[in-house]
């Protein structure tokens, strides 16, 4: 592919911004992503050499949500955002306010999943 590119109409742009972290451009009706995943290259992490492909608009992906981390929401569903207050209680001065989010994206076609490598 990278060969092929080079000689391509597209070919501008290698010359212009791709090639740095996390940068994107398109080729034969895909998206390359230059996708770096987490600091410690363990967590989530696309290994060097290695690519992954998965179709876009396929609605192959569906979110589930999972109840937030505090006793009051043992055992409920999950809802799409939580949010409280956290309030100064030695002074009754200040409140904090906190929202968050727990989903899960689930991959409901695996075989539609890809992977190769680059030589």
């Amino acid at each position: 592919m990278r060969e092929t590119y080079k000689f391509a109409m597209q070919a501008i742009a290698l010359q212009n911004d791709v090639g740095g972290a996390w940068e994107s451009f398109r080729y034969g009706k895909i998206v390359w992503h230059n996708y770096r995943g987490t600091d410690d290259k363990s967590t989530v992490a696309v290994p060097d050499a290695k690519v992954k492909f998965f179709p876009t608009g396929a609605n192959i992906f569906h979110k589930a949500q999972a109840p937030a981390e505090r006793f009051e929401f043992v055992n409920t569903l999950g809802q799409e955002s939580y949010s409280w207050m956290v309030t100064d209680k030695d002074r009754d001065m200040w409140a904090d306010v906190e929202m968050y989010e727990y989903p899960l994206h689930v991959c409901v076609q695996p075989k539609a999943l890809r992977s190769g490598k680059i030589k």
